[in-house]
């Protein structure tokens, strides 16, 4: 608390970061890990439809306000929300078809599940947008501010988070604001791809409602 009244004494707004990745839930809990593409569980990833609609969504989100009613922080911050590769198990595919009507996962000519069909992208973000706008609710009940993670679509810009089932502008229905991952490097791309990133969100985005985080780190620990 003494150095929480530091930062804002000297202006800078504190926000606690509440990170969804969970490996003791997914190792007591083998059933909710997010499955990937390839069919493995993920070892710390709980499923898109498990944070959404069951028992962990639940218990985040009550941690998730106990933390803006208790704590003298500005904002809770959500992070690890990107879901890409991953939730593709049995629970997630029941989600799937009842959202979208369809039989199957979309897929590719080889037999694999399709990532960048938009019908994937539609569901996986209305999941995350249904567990946003309760953890919206959470911290808003206290005064405080939602901020929400998410990742830089670098395979084409325009997409606007949706292929990681954060599309930006419907997170920012329910958050006040976006914290955009701009680690290039991790992408192979060179500093000046973050240039592009900015013009992409000045672009789309309202000034005020989101900002760059700036990865300095590569490959390998590099």
């Amino acid at each position: 608390r003494l150095a929480t009244r530091q930062l804002h004494d000297r202006g800078l707004r504190v926000a606690a970061f509440v990170d969804l990745y969970s490996p003791q839930w997914t190792a007591s809990h083998r059933d909710t890990a997010a499955i990937q593409a390839d069919g493995a569980p993920h070892p710390e990833q709980v499923s898109l439809s498990e944070l959404a609609d069951g028992d962990f969504g639940g218990e985040m989100l009550q941690m998730i306000e106990y933390v803006a009613a208790n704590y003298p922080v500005d904002a809770v911050d959500i992070t690890e929300t990107a879901y890409r590769s991953t939730s593709y198990g049995p629970r997630d595919l029941a989600s799937y078809r009842a959202a979208s009507g369809r039989g199957d996962w979309p897929r590719t000519w080889r037999g694999h599940v399709d990532l960048d069909d938009p019908s994937i992208w539609a569901w996986k973000t209305a999941l995350m947008e249904r567990f946003v706008s309760r953890a919206a609710e959470a911290v808003h009940r206290h005064g405080k501010l939602l901020y929400l993670d998410v990742a830089a679509s670098w395979s084409d810009l325009a997409r606007d988070g949706k292929d990681y089932g954060l599309d930006y502008t419907r997170m920012l229905n329910h958050a006040d604001h976006l914290v955009v991952w701009d680690y290039f490097a991790l992408e192979a791309r060179p500093p000046a791809a973050s240039k592009d990133l900015a013009a992409r969100l000045a672009a789309v985005l309202p000034a005020d409602r989101w900002t760059i985080s700036l990865g300095l780190w590569g490959p390998n620990g590099t």
